[in-house]
């Protein structure tokens, strides 16, 4: 798995997208978990 740091370095954001990107990750992972817990309730029931 690469590292994070390493694929952030990647972008060269710029400052006040650095501030932004806690916010991108978080809805990046609610909306992953939200797509996640649906597929397995599917498969499940």
């Amino acid at each position: 798995m690469p590292d994070i740091k390493e694929i952030l370095s990647q972008f060269k954001l710029e400052p006040n997208e650095m501030e932004a990107l806690p916010y991108i990750i978080g809805i990046f992972l609610f909306v992953f978990s939200i797509v996640g817990l649906v597929s397995i309730s599917y498969l499940l029931f």
